[in-house]
């Protein structure tokens, strides 16, 4: 079943609380195959999100957050379209979320999320949840991560020097041994399209590319990712 528009249930009960303001977004539907048009790349296009209070308290309010965000994550000077859905049936419990990337109006990505070991960090008074932002509240922090932070942390504009390390052709972390192991167990290893793929990929790190990161918490996040044409998915691009 479709993890973002099938197994999830939008919540009913309750009355809904809109967050628009909290993003200075412009609300509109989200729940459609992404729009060729509107928003200017490098936007995050929209949000339908509701958060539903019962009894007047969020502690208990089922989220159903939708975010959609345009930007060129290919680098082929086109806008596409990464959507994000934060499920939560109670601010006491794990929340679960969906990522998907539409490229030219095919699905190129999908991941999928129920962050039970992460849920452990919200609440948390200690010293290394403060200096990621985290309040120790635990209703403020997931509110912050998962509905503001979490968006925005998913895509990443990164440039490097043409010094940097990850163009170590023979460092086992940098750019060329990362995609030439990704990409062979995927099946190609053709030495010459390879070769082009990393000319091509360290050139966009150069100029200034979007790279894809999700985040495994509010500490960590895993290996960037670039997209690769000839594969059509997004690959880890260098390792840490």
């Amino acid at each position: 079943m479709d993890p973002v528009d099938g197994r999830f249930k939008t919540p009913t009960s309750g009355s809904l609380l809109g967050l628009t303001a909290l993003f200075g977004l412009v609300l509109c539907s989200c729940r459609g195959e992404p729009s060729t048009g509107g928003p200017r790349q490098g936007h995050l296009a929209a949000a339908t999100d509701t958060v539903g209070v019962q009894n007047g308290s969020p502690e208990f309010a089922p989220i159903d957050s939708i975010f959609t965000i345009i930007d060129d994550l290919t680098g082929d000077g086109e806008a596409d379209s990464l959507k994000l859905r934060v499920i939560g049936s109670s601010m006491e419990s794990p929340f679960e979320w969906t990522a998907r990337i539409w490229v030219r109006g095919e699905l190129a990505f999908e991941h999928e999320a129920v962050d039970s070991l992460t849920d452990a960090l919200f609440g948390d008074t200690e010293s290394r949840a403060e200096s990621y932002g985290l309040t120790g509240v635990r209703e403020q922090d997931k509110t912050w991560y998962y509905l503001e932070e979490l968006p925005r942390r998913l895509i990443d504009k990164a440039q490097f020097q043409a010094t940097s390390a990850i163009f170590d052709a023979s460092s086992p972390a940098g750019v060329s041994r990362t995609l030439s192991r990704e990409l062979g167990e995927r099946g190609l290893r053709d030495e010459q399209v390879l070769r082009g793929i990393i000319e091509r990929a360290e050139e966009r790190l150069k100029a200034g590319t979007v790279l894809l990161s999700i985040p495994r918490s509010p500490f960590q996040s895993e290996f960037p990712r670039i997209y690769v044409e000839e594969v059509g998915e997004f690959v880890p691009v260098f390792v840490w």
